[in-house]
């Protein structure tokens, strides 16, 4: 849903919270015709998939739970 949802960057990006992601999942993404990939975080940070698989109205619409495998900067 959101490369990297916790960087700050210098170019056009979004930013989310864990509670962003949650809200965003569980009342949006039933509607989608494809996966749901999330949170897709730097260094695969659970605590931005957490909140999201807990919630039983968002857990429903997600398929994948993926992160990026990087060394901390």
């Amino acid at each position: 849903m959101q490369n990297e949802p916790e960087s700050v960057v210098t170019y056009e990006s979004c930013f989310w919270t864990p509670a962003q992601i949650d809200t965003r999942v569980a009342n949006n993404s039933s509607i989608l015709t494809t996966k749901l990939i999330m949170p897709e975080s730097r260094i695969f940070n659970t605590s931005f998939s957490d909140p999201a698989l807990s919630d039983p109205s968002a857990v429903r619409n997600i398929s994948i739970v993926a992160g990026h495998i990087s060394p901390p900067q």
